[in-house]
């Protein structure tokens, strides 16, 4: 993270804090796989040791990794619509695609060749394969969400250049949180077919973004920053944060 999230160089952008989440994210997500590969138990129950549940939660590292990406890749959208310097569109794009692309292409044709499964060339446009192409594939669909995200982003940020734009981003929030909540309370959320699908998707992971996002407005603010420097509320929000991921 030593450039800024359009792949401008920001000697300031290196944010030690986040580099440190990161880590963690990533340390939950292996953790967790090699529990599933090792055991095959992915299921929390009530007899299980708090070591082998916390490992089992491990699966909540890659929503950790979308709250980050939704506030990093906000934050110049955010400074733009505080009077800040416009967006470059395309140098957005073309910087997620160097991000994300060339080695996970890379990786895609690898998992073809191991395999001798032409399946996994469905990978190359992101389609979510589960366990098509196993073990190469489990992951993937984390990679489609993000893509998802990356696309959906300047969607939703520049329209609120706008007057009418964020009533239109309003609406259509609006119309994605009435959807989610009546797709989320039903019971065959996770086990119908379609419905898995919608949960892996941006759609199902939305809620994820929107919390890096607004994280991102929040410390843009500069009372947000005054705020900070008084040690007693840092703790607070310290040990509220943790408490709630508990």
């Amino acid at each position: 993270m030593g450039k800024d999230h359009i792949g401008v160089r920001d000697p300031n952008g290196f944010l030690p804090p986040l580099e440190s989440l990161r880590g963690w994210a990533i340390i939950l997500v292996v953790l967790f796989h090699y529990h599933g590969i090792l055991f095959g138990d992915i299921q929390p129950s009530p007899d299980m040791p708090l070591w082998c549940s916390i490992v089992i939660a491990g699966n909540s590292g890659v929503n950790l990794f979308f709250v980050l990406s939704g506030f990093l890749l906000s934050q110049p959208f955010i400074r733009s619509l505080q009077g800040g310097a416009g967006i470059d569109v395309g140098r957005y794009f073309w910087a997620r695609f160097l991000r994300i692309i060339p080695l996970y292409y890379l990786a895609v044709l690898a998992a073809w060749l191991l395999s001798g499964n032409w399946v996994a060339l469905k990978g190359l446009l992101f389609i979510p394969l589960g366990f098509d192409v196993f073990p190469y594939s489990v992951v993937w669909w984390s990679l489609s969400t993000e893509v998802q995200f990356y696309l959906a982003l300047p969607l939703m940020m520049l329209p609120l250049l706008h007057r009418y734009g964020r009533y239109v981003v309003l609406m259509v929030l609006l119309a994605w949180l009435g959807t989610y909540l009546y797709y989320f309370h039903q019971p065959v959320w996770l086990g119908d077919h379609t419905k898995r699908a919608l949960q892996f998707s941006l759609f199902g992971r939305l809620p994820t973004f929107l919390v890096g996002i607004a994280a991102a407005w929040l410390v843009s603010r500069p009372w947000f920053n005054s705020y900070l420097r008084r040690q007693p509320l840092a703790w607070l929000l310290l040990l509220g944060s943790g408490g709630g991921l508990l």
